[in-house]
């Protein structure tokens, strides 16, 4: 399954995915609804409020990349500020585009710091499974 999340400071949301079997879910525009508590650990897990909106395309389901390539890009424009966003695009479709605070309050006196991940990020499975990248770029743009 593949799956966007995007983090508002202990706030996880899912953004975007791949429409699993049987999906009922649909995105909306509007306030982000799949978001979890990533901090303290006492609370992880449980559901939080983000003040992040969504602005989804016209067909915003992620296709599985189980069956070949998929070219995600994402533009990125991170901080804490109410006119950062992050937009997802799929073989050049536009996904979603989120605006809010963006990552996490820095600490007093240190610098906002950029983190992107990719990668396998799931319990374990008695399985294997390969995650090829081609090609990743950051951009001062």
């Amino acid at each position: 399954m593949l799956y966007v999340t995007v983090q508002d400071e202990n706030c996880r949301c899912l953004i975007a995915s791949a429409k699993a079997p049987n999906q009922t879910f649909k995105w909306e525009k509007g306030a982000l609804s799949k978001c979890k508590v990533t901090y303290p650990k006492k609370n992880e897990g449980h559901a939080c409020t983000s003040a992040l909106v969504a602005r989804y395309g016209k067909n915003p389901w992620l296709d599985a990349p189980s069956s070949g390539w998929t070219e995600m890009r994402y533009l990125i424009k991170a901080g804490r500020e109410k006119r950062d966003f992050i937009e997802v695009y799929q073989d050049g479709r536009f996904i979603v585009r989120v605006s809010g605070k963006i990552g996490y309050v820095p600490k007093p006196g240190t610098k906002i710091k950029t983190k992107f991940k990719i990668g396998h990020y799931r319990d374990y499975m008695p399985s294997t499974d390969v995650l090829e990248v081609d090609s990743v770029r950051v951009s001062p743009r």
